[in-house]
C-alpha cells in the first residue's frame, strides 16, 4: 500500500510496514478504496472547485465474513490518523481544499468506531492484536484506542466515562463505542454527553466506521 493516494505536490502516504506485510491484495485494495472515499477532499491536490453534492464523502466496505474487513479498517485508521501528513508535517485531516487549518485549531485527529454491543470487546482486541509487535508494544507510531464501557450508572462510572472522553479528545485516536451508548450520549444533557458531542464533532472530519451487526 505504499504511496496510496499520492500525487504530484503531495507527500506520499504509506501503511505502517508491520501492518502492510499482513495485508492481502484485496485488503490493500480496500485500504486504498477507503482512503480515496474518506480522505480525498483533505488532500492538497483536491483544491479544484467542487459542486455542493461533491462535498460529502464516505464509503461502505462490504465483503464476505472472514476476509479481513476489520484489519482493513484498522490499517486505514492508523494510516489516516498517524501517517497521513503533508510535506510540512500537517495531518491531512487538518487540510481542506489545499489549505491547512491554523495551528491553534489543529486538535489531535480522532475517529469513531460504532459497533454492536456483542462485538465491542472484540474490536478492542483486534486493535491490540494488529497494532502491537511481538513484545506487545506499538513502537514508534502508536495509535490510541479506547473503548467506552456503557456498564454502570453510579457517579464513579459516569466520571470514568467523562475522563475517557476527555482523553480521547485531548490525545486523539480511536473511540470504540456501541450504538445504544452513542445514541444515548448524543441526546444526553449531562456533562458527559456534552463532552462526547464536542469530541464527536471533532471526529466528524473522518467519517465513523460502523460495523454490521
Amino acid at each position: 500500500a505504499e504511496g496510496a493516494g499520492a500525487s504530484a505536490g503531495a507527500a506520499a502516504v504509506s501503511v505502517l510496514p508491520r501492518l502492510a506485510r499482513r495485508l492481502k491484495p484485496h485488503q490493500v485494495e480496500g485500504v486504498r478504496f477507503l482512503w480515496t472515499a474518506c480522505m480525498g477532499n483533505s488532500r492538497p491536490d483536491s483544491g479544484r472547485r467542487r459542486r455542493r453534492d461533491e462535498t460529502e464523502h464516505g464509503a461502505v466496505l462490504a465483503h464476505s465474513m472472514g476476509l479481513g474487513k476489520t484489519l482493513t479498517v484498522i490499517a486505514f485508521l492508523h494510516t489516516a490518523l498517524r501517517r497521513a501528513n503533508n510535506t510540512a508535517g500537517v495531518p491531512y485531516l487538518h487540510v481542506t481544499a489545499g489549505k491547512a487549518a491554523a495551528p491553534g485549531k489543529r486538535t489531535p485527529p480522532t475517529a469513531l468506531v460504532l459497533v454492536p454491543k456483542s462485538v465491542s470487546s472484540q474490536w478492542e482486541q483486534e486493535f491490540a492484536k494488529w497494532l502491537s509487535d511481538q513484545t506487545g508494544q506499538q513502537g514508534a507510531e502508536p495509535l490510541n484506542y479506547f473503548r467506552l464501557d456503557a456498564e454502570g450508572r453510579t457517579a464513579a462510572h459516569r466520571q470514568g466515562r467523562l475522563e475517557l472522553l476527555r482523553r480521547w479528545k485531548q490525545e486523539g485516536g480511536v473511540m470504540i463505542i456501541v450504538h445504544d451508548t452513542f445514541r444515548s450520549l448524543l441526546t444526553s444533557r449531562s456533562t458527559c454527553g456534552s463532552q462526547f458531542a464536542a469530541a464527536a464533532a471533532a471526529a466528524g472530519r473522518l467519517p465513523s466506521m460502523a460495523a454490521p451487526a
